[in-house]
């Protein structure tokens, strides 16, 4: 009786074996699970300094597993400004789980040391990866973190205006400052290859471009001079350059 109870038993498991979409053990809750298609990753390009950066949404899937309580592992780690949100909850570092069917976004904030800098952040859902990249663009200044306190035409450093900017943008342009973004009493300024210009000014590329601005006299006070560039004819959206110090 028990050989014969012994050999229904290995049949029942090979008829079940050969069934696509059989499961011993569901991932519903464990934390290797491989979500399907797993997070893309992927790169933005040319953000501003120093911003929040938000990648595109990921829902969370698990190929042939319909319950949409099933659940995995989430978290991020890279840089530490890398955060994510779950159905537009919350930004948060902390891990968690997702369930099937929860929508993840995965944000962290742009280098605030200059042009072409990278910032990662890596995204684990159950056993599958993925790192989302910023990169600051070209026409961006370093910020300061040790300015010295209250110190009049405090400089941004030069940097060369671009040949070619984001949004389709086109030259010739006009410079001038960003009221909505510059520090009010911070005696903003614009100067192009050596000399102090005035709102409105026509630059090209090549051009050396620099801010000035009076520091903070308060430690650890944030001082911002921008400016916007805004083509003089032409398609293009206007492009926004910022300056910070920060006093020590």
């Amino acid at each position: 009786m028990r050989k014969t109870a012994l050999v229904m038993m290995c049949i029942m498991v090979a008829a079940l074996s050969g069934c696509g979409d059989f499961e011993w053990f569901p991932s519903g809750t464990s934390g290797g699970s491989f979500p399907s298609p797993p997070p893309p990753g992927g790169s933005l390009t040319d953000v501003q300094a120093d911003t929040v950066t938000t990648f595109d949404p990921y829902t969370v899937r698990f190929g042939t597993i319909s319950s949409s309580t099933t659940s995995t592992t989430i978290s991020v780690s890279g840089d530490s400004t890398s955060m994510y949100t779950v159905n537009g909850g919350n930004p948060t570092k902390a891990a968690g789980t997702v369930k099937k069917g929860d929508v993840v976004q995965v944000q962290n904030t742009s280098s605030n040391y200059g042009a072409n800098r990278a910032i990662s952040t890596l995204l684990l859902i159950g056993g599958a990866s993925a790192t989302y990249t910023s990169i600051t663009g070209n026409l961006i200044f370093v910020t300061r973190k040790s300015a010295p306190l209250n110190t009049a035409n405090y400089p941004s450093g030069q940097t060369m205006i671009p040949v070619t900017l984001p949004g389709g943008f086109t030259f010739p342009a006009t410079i001038s400052l960003n009221t909505d973004i510059t520090t009010s009493g911070s005696n903003s300024s614009i100067w192009i290859n050596g000399n102090i210009q005035a709102d409105g000014y026509t630059v090209i590329p090549g051009m050396l471009l620099e801010l000035k601005h009076t520091t903070a006299s308060t430690s650890g006070s944030t001082v911002i001079s921008a400016v916007t560039l805004s083509p003089k004819t032409g398609p293009g959206i206007p492009y926004t350059v910022t300056f910070k110090s920060v006093t020590q």
